[in-house]
C-alpha cells in the first residue's frame, strides 16, 4: 500500500538554523503592479482605436446623408422649371440646403440662335457638428428653353 500523505523531508541545505527559506509560489507586488500598468496602457490604446473608428463611421454616415440630400435637391432643380436665383430650406433631420441657379451669358453675336439657355446649378447641404458648420457642395449645368 502506498502512502500518499507521507511527509517529505527538506534537503539538508534548507534545514540550517537561522537561514531564511524563500518560496516563490506566486507573484510579488511589484510584478502585479507592472502587469496592471501594461494591461491598462494596452486597454487605453485599444479603446481609443475603437472610439476613433466609431467617430469615423458616424462622420461618414453624415456625409452620405448630406450627399443623398444634395443629389435629391439637384435632381429637383434639374427637372423643374426654375428661374435664376437663390433658394434655401431646412430638412427634417437637421440638414440645411442652399441652391443657386445662375444664367450663363452666351455670346450674343452668335449667328445661330438655338433658343436654349444655359444655367449653372449649385447645391450646398450643411449641418452642425460639434458646434462647427460642415457641408458639401454639388455643381451642375442645365439646359432650358430660352424665354422670349
Amino acid at each position: 500500500m502506498v502512502n500518499y500523505f507521507k511527509k517529505t523531508s527538506m534537503p539538508a541545505r534548507l534545514r540550517q538554523p537561522g537561514r531564511i527559506i524563500k518560496c516563490s509560489k506566486g507573484f510579488t507586488l511589484i510584478e502585479t503592479l507592472v502587469a496592471f500598468m501594461v494591461l491598462s496602457i494596452v486597454l487605453v490604446v485599444i479603446l481609443q482605436t475603437f472610439s476613433g473608428g466609431i467617430r469615423s463611421g458616424h462622420k461618414s454616415n453624415q456625409y452620405i446623408y448630406a450627399t443623398f440630400h444634395a443629389r435629391s435637391k439637384m435632381e429637383e432643380l434639374m427637372f423643374s422649371d426654375v428661374s435664376p436665383g437663390r433658394y434655401q430650406g431646412a430638412l427634417d433631420d437637421g440638414y440645411q440646403w442652399q441652391a443657386e441657379v445662375a444664367l450663363i451669358d452666351t455670346d450674343q453675336d452668335d449667328p445661330v440662335d438655338t433658343g436654349i439657355a444655359q444655367m449653372t446649378l449649385s447645391v450646398k447641404v450643411s449641418w452642425r457638428e460639434r458646434g462647427q458648420a460642415t457641408g458639401i457642395e454639388l455643381h451642375s449645368l442645365k439646359l432650358a428653353p430660352r424665354d422670349g
